[in-house]
């Protein structure tokens, strides 16, 4: 069972803010008991526990506040692409919000073939399909 101190000890090395001296002052403690209770399983479980859950608590509040900020970053942006005194920021804006609305642009892939050369071929296999026919009646080329 984890003492009032140990818990003590626990929430602020969640924190992260204090150094184990700084925390040992505040509980009353050696900083050599600390690194002690570091040892113990039931206080390492109990403070990566901790750690987690103040970690958790935290992407929470981080996700709620960007969320909060969220309506200004965009007005902000819909304010540059169209008053920026650089072009350069205007278009990156400008493509920030493309890209949200419709999507990243894909790669074109040009597959097209010159007109001549296509035309000529497809002659030439037409011709081939023509030669070939059979009259299936007849059983024999309809040449």
């Amino acid at each position: 069972m984890l003492t009032e101190q140990q818990l003590q000890c626990i929430e602020l090395l969640a924190q992260g803010t204090l150094t184990n001296a700084e925390i040992a002052k505040k509980i009353g403690y050696s900083e050599r008991v600390i690194y002690d209770w570091k040892k113990k399983d039931e206080f390492k479980d109990a403070l990566h526990k901790r750690t987690q859950e103040f970690k958790q608590a935290m992407a929470e509040e981080g996700q709620l506040r960007m969320a909060a900020k969220g309506q200004m970053a965009l007005d902000n942006i819909v304010m540059l692409a169209n008053n920026a005194n650089s072009e350069k920021v205007m278009l990156d804006a400008n493509v920030f919000i493309w890209e949200n609305v419709f999507g990243k642009a894909t790669t074109k892939v040009d597959i097209t073939k010159d007109k001549e050369d296509k035309g000529k071929d497809n002659f030439e296999d037409i011709d081939n399909i023509i030669d070939n026919v059979i009259d299936i009646e007849g059983k024999k080329k309809a040449k």
